[in-house]
């Protein structure tokens, strides 16, 4: 893992400030229920498409690869739509 993280650090670096912006932004807003939910939206299509341009760079993307990452996406979106029920 820590040869993963040698290796890619920009991939992983870029994960990390654009979740760190989507979470701050979800706070800033947090009474808007709209609003967070498309920044929830917007958190799943981000983490997605990190997964599938970080596997597609490193080689290693594959059918089963981008469909765990879309099921996090949607998994992730979903729970943090439930909070504003």
């Amino acid at each position: 893992m820590l040869n993963e993280l040698r290796t890619h650090w920009r991939s992983y670096t870029a994960l990390i400030i654009g979740l760190l912006s989507i979470l701050l932004l979800y706070l800033y807003v947090w009474p808007n229920v709209w609003l967070i939910r498309y920044i929830s939206l917007a958190m799943g299509i981000f983490y997605f498409t990190w997964g599938i341009l970080a596997h597609t760079k490193s080689k290693h993307l594959t059918k089963r690869v981008a469909m765990e990452y879309a099921a996090v996406a949607i998994l992730g979106v979903l729970l943090l739509w439930m909070v504003t029920i």
